[in-house]
């Protein structure tokens, strides 16, 4: 098995829904913003606000590790729950 790690930056979207998502996901939160899953481990940082054109955004980033077929899974899964137009 192949270990991946990927690290992905998020704007506009509440901490909060990121660790309901995680949580629903079947990931068990062993400390604040940290949790473990069959073969994935996914670490959410702390919320920023960054000023974008004069406006302030929510910022997280987010840290994917474990086996690599499963966090391509997760991360695709990801994508798709968060995608905003």
């Amino acid at each position: 098995m192949t270990e991946k790690e990927t690290r992905i930056l998020r704007r506009g979207i509440p901490r909060e829904e990121y660790l309901e998502y995680f949580k629903s996901a079947g990931g068990d939160e062993t400390e604040p913003g940290h949790f473990v899953g069959p073969g994935w481990e996914v670490i959410v940082g702390e919320e920023k606000g960054v000023k974008i054109l004069g406006q302030i955004m929510r910022e997280s980033e987010i840290l994917f590790r474990g086996e690599e077929e499963v966090i391509g899974k997760l991360l695709s899964q990801f994508r798709i729950k968060f995608m905003r137009a």
